[in-house]
This record gives structure tokens, C-alpha cells and sequence, in this order.
């Protein structure tokens, strides 16, 4: 799982520099709008860079090597925000009280909303693995996931 979590952190770097050249007062507008759109920003950047791999048949590990080693250099100014808001950011609950009683810190709404959250979380890791899994599972997987890979591998470019 440490895949999909250094791409979102190395899109959302990629997202937060482009929205901040573009956008004078980027770091303003509220985290729940900004980190959203800077990940789609930076996952959009980053499929422009494997189709253009594609599209010049140099889609190789070296190629994937290379578009990741540029996205990491131009969302630097973004992982120094990242990091920043991983260390001084909280998340705080008007319902949740902590010092007080055990019926308020126990609080239905809040606790169902709490166990979607690690549902929809469990359901997309699921998800995730399943879209790169290393076995097929069926008839068509077995065509689709590993000879189409295999063939796009040799020839280093999409098929046609």
C-alpha cells in the first residue's frame, strides 16, 4: 500500500504547485476544497505524462523512472506543505468532548460516521489491490492483465 500513498503524496505536491503559481492566494481557500483539487491537478499531470510515454513509445520502467523523479522535483514547494500540514493540522469534532462524560464521548452520530469512514477507506484499498493485482482471477483476466501488459512491455508503446 505504499504505492497509492506516495502517489497521492507526490500528486497533491504536483497539485499544490501548480495551483499556487496560478492562484495568488492558493494557501487560503479551506484545506477540505484545496487538497481534493490538488491531487486531481496532480493525477491529471501525471496520466498526461504516461499517455505522452505512450504516445512516444517510451513507456518503459526507465520512462515511469523518469516522469516520477519530474513530478517529485515540481511538487517539492508542495511536499514542504504537505509535510507542514501533517505536523500543525488537527482535525477537531464539536461533538466529540474528550474531558467530558463517558455518554459524550461516545457519541452514536459521530461513531457511524467514524466506521464509514474506515468502510469506504477498507473498500478503496480493496479496490486499489484488486486493479493491480499480481494473478488473474478468471478467464478474461488472463488475457487482458497479463498479455496485454507483457505485449505492451516488449513493443514499449500503447497498442493500437
Amino acid at each position: 500500500l505504499l504505492c497509492p500513498a506516495f502517489l497521492v503524496f507526490m500528486t497533491r505536491g504536483v497539485g499544490f504547485t501548480i495551483g499556487h503559481f496560478v492562484v495568488p492566494d492558493w494557501r487560503e481557500i479551506d484545506m477540505r476544497i484545496r487538497v481534493p483539487v490538488e491531487i486531481t491537478l496532480g493525477f491529471f499531470v501525471f496520466v498526461i505524462g504516461l499517455l505522452i510515454l505512450g504516445a512516444t513509445a517510451l513507456y518503459t520502467l526507465s520512462g515511469l523512472l523518469v516522469v516520477l523523479a519530474l513530478l517529485t522535483a515540481i511538487g517539492f514547494l508542495g511536499h514542504k506543505e504537505t509535510f507542514h500540514d501533517i505536523r500543525s493540522r488537527t482535525i477537531t469534532l464539536e461533538n466529540h468532548d474528550p474531558q467530558g462524560d463517558l455518554i459524550s464521548l461516545i457519541n452514536p452520530k459521530l461513531l457511524s460516521i467514524e466506521f464509514g469512514y474506515f468502510f469506504l477507506t477498507f473498500l478503496l484499498g480493496v479496490a486499489l489491490i484488486n486493479v493491480i493485482r499480481p494473478m488473474p482471477i478468471g478467464w478474461d483476466d488472463l488475457g487482458v492483465y497479463m498479455n496485454f501488459p507483457k505485449m505492451m512491455a516488449t513493443s514499449g508503446e500503447y497498442l493500437k
